[in-house]
C-alpha cells in the first residue's frame, strides 16, 4: 500500500496556471490505483501589510502584543492588517476618541466594513509629519473585493481601490499613535 507522498516546490506550472513562487505547493499522491493526486497550497505566510516579513514578525507584534508602534505609518500598516484578518477590536483601540465620537455608529460601522470587505494590497505613497511632532500624515492605496456583493462584482474578478490621506496623532501621555481621521479620499 502506498502512503501519501508530499513533494515540495517553489514554483510549478499546473495545467494552464502558473502558480507564485511566494506559495509553496504540495502534490498529496493517491492511495493507490485509480485514486486522482490532490493538489493543496498552503496560505501565504506574509504579513498583510506588504512587508516581507511573517505577520508573527511584524504586525502581530503591534496587534496582538500590544507594542506600541514608533511610526504613524507603522499604526497605519497594522490597522490595514487587522482589517485584513477582521480584527476589528484592533482598529477600534488604535482610534483616536474624537474621531469614536464623531458618529454614533462609528464602531457598528467599523464591525460591518471588517465582516463585508476583503482587503488584498496596501501600497503607502507618501508619509508626512505634521505641524508638531505628535501629528503625522499618511497617504496610501488600498485594493480590496466586497465580499456578498449582488452582480457581476460578486463573482470576485473585479478588485477596487480607494486611496486616504489620513491623520494620526500620537498621544501625549501615553506614546501610543492613533488614528485621528482621514483628511481626503478617493
Amino acid at each position: 500500500m502506498l502512503g501519501h507522498v508530499k513533494l515540495q516546490m517553489k514554483t510549478c506550472s499546473y495545467g494552464n496556471k502558473k502558480l507564485p513562487p511566494s506559495r509553496l505547493t504540495i502534490f498529496n499522491a493517491g492511495m493507490g490505483f485509480g485514486t486522482n493526486a490532490r493538489k493543496t497550497t498552503t496560505p501565504k505566510k506574509t504579513c498583510n501589510c506588504g512587508s516581507p516579513l511573517i505577520y508573527t514578525d511584524c504586525c502581530s507584534k503591534l496587534i496582538d502584543a500590544n507594542q506600541l508602534p514608533s511610526t504613524a505609518e507603522q499604526l497605519m500598516r497594522s490597522r490595514f492588517t487587522a482589517y485584513a484578518r477582521g480584527n476589528w477590536k484592533y482598529i477600534l483601540e488604535t482610534t483616536h476618541p474624537d474621531e469614536l465620537a464623531s458618529s454614533p455608529t462609528y464602531a457598528e460601522d467599523v464591525v460591518a466594513t471588517a465582516d463585508k470587505v476583503s482587503y488584498q494590497t496596501l501600497k503607502v505613497l507618501t508619509t508626512e509629519d505634521g505641524s508638531t511632532p505628535n501629528e503625522a500624515f499618511v497617504t496610501f492605496k488600498v485594493g480590496f473585493k466586497v465580499r456578498k456583493q449582488l452582480g457581476q462584482r460578486s463573482q470576485g474578478f473585479h478588485m477596487q481601490s480607494m486611496t486616504e490621506h489620513s491623520r494620526f496623532l500620537k498621544d501625549e501621555v501615553t506614546g501610543r499613535w492613533l488614528y485621528r481621521e482621514a483628511v481626503s479620499t478617493k
